[in-house]
């Protein structure tokens, strides 16, 4: 995990809030890949595909799947993982005796460049940013592999 040093953000669901303190936090370098996640549903299996409780998932859960235990064709099991749930990625968390970052913690360390922690005027930024939004299938690349920014490859 990588320390984040906290400081004052101006929040993008609020902007009429005002600005909020972000106490320091600990964040993981890298994401979660396929591969951790299928170790997890294979160790807690109420939270396999065909297991877990409607309450807790949607019909999108997992459903790049091939079965409860299965990765579906051509999934790369370093790549990031998706279609699950905030309940599913909170337990995961629990599981790894961690937590899921907050909305400001997670704009606080998403808002850096490779050379700032804090980019948000920087318009070559934006414009990567935009420009990553319009790059297919960004989920299929190997975590680790992408752009790291001054916190890591968050």
């Amino acid at each position: 995990m990588k320390p984040i040093k906290g400081g004052t953000l101006l929040p993008l669901y609020g902007l009429d809030s005002g600005k909020v303190w972000v106490d320091d936090f600990l964040l993981d370098e890298y994401a979660v890949t396929n591969k951790q996640y299928l170790d997890f549903v294979k160790n807690y299996p109420e939270w396999q595909k065909s297991r877990v409780k409607s309450i807790f998932s949607d019909e999108g859960y997992l459903s790049n799947w091939q079965g409860d235990l299965q990765l579906g064709e051509n999934m790369n099991p370093n790549s990031p993982i998706t279609n699950v749930s905030w309940f599913a990625a909170k337990a995961y968390c629990a599981c790894q005796d961690k937590r899921l970052p907050s909305v400001d913690e997670w704009e606080l360390a998403a808002r850096a460049s490779e050379n700032k922690s804090n980019a948000e005027k920087d318009s070559l930024f934006n414009q990567r940013i935009v420009e990553s939004y319009e790059t297919p299938n960004t989920y299929a690349k190997t975590v680790g592999s992408t752009y790291k920014n001054y916190w890591g490859d968050l």
